[in-house]
């Protein structure tokens, strides 16, 4: 809007000059003599001056937008580049986690997989990305990045909910299940079958919401680190550096 007035005021000073030179011009041919006078000459010459100022103050002021534009978005980018890095991260050790119990269980069970997938012992802070954040690759037309974006952050939150709720669902089930610490941290418990009734219903939600934890842990981790690289690509690209980056298998 700025860079709009001020061509504005470049035109009315292109306008104004032409009629200054025009009625001087006028007065000088139809007076009394046709030289142009000094006011004539010193009006041509101000004018002049005026409007190539306006132009270079124009250009000048286009370019350190520009400048500026370039400057956030490189901020900008480098920002969500980082988030990647940290949603990345976050499901490479959500997948280990699960990865880690299974290994640990050995040749025990494998079909009751909420009996031996402990809770994490702690949860990373979610991700979220702003509206300038989300929008800043649609001025560079890329639209699949602009959608890993947009889909990513909710995709990684949404994971973490669910380890959040299994914590809570094997918290209740170890209260409601005294087991006897057979060595290290195995325990082992003893039901009747009306008391194995009571928690059943826990035992089954638990094997559901670890079996979806495990598929979306090694899904989410895969296609995150794609989008991750396609992020990296975008950062070279705008930021001008380069960056060496390997995501582990």
């Amino acid at each position: 809007m700025k860079l709009f007035e001020n061509g504005l005021i470049a035109i009315g000073v292109f306008i104004g000059v032409c009629l200054v030179i025009s009625v001087e011009f006028y007065a000088d041919f139809f007076g009394t003599s046709i030289e142009p006078s000094e006011t004539f000459a010193a009006t041509i010459l101000g004018a002049a001056i005026a409007l190539v100022g306006t132009f270079v103050t124009i250009y000048a002021q286009a370019e350190s937008q520009e400048k500026a534009r370039i400057e956030r978005d490189q901020a900008l980018v480098s920002g969500i580049f980082v988030k990647f890095q940290d949603m990345t991260n976050n499901l490479y050790h959500f997948r280990k986690h699960i990865r880690d119990s299974f290994e640990e269980n050995g040749t025990g069970d494998q079909g009751n997989p909420g009996l031996f997938i402990r809770a994490l012992a702690g949860y990373p802070e979610p991700v979220f990305f702003t509206v300038e954040e989300r929008a800043v690759f649609l001025r560079y037309r890329n639209a699949e990045v602009f959608n890993d974006v947009s889909q990513w952050a909710p995709i990684h939150n949404s994971l973490l909910n669910a380890f959040k709720l299994y914590g809570e669902l094997r918290q209740e089930f170890t209260l409601k299940t005294p087991a006897t610490i057979s060595g290290g941290d195995l325990g082992t418990s003893t039901f009747t079958s009306e008391e194995f009734k009571s928690v059943a219903p826990i035992i089954a939600q638990l094997n559901h919401l670890a079996t979806q934890l495990q598929e979306r842990c090694e899904r989410d981790y895969s296609e995150c680190s794609e989008a991750m690289m396609k992020i990296r690509a975008e950062v070279q690209e705008i930021c001008k550096i380069q960056l060496d980056l390997e995501c582990p298998e």
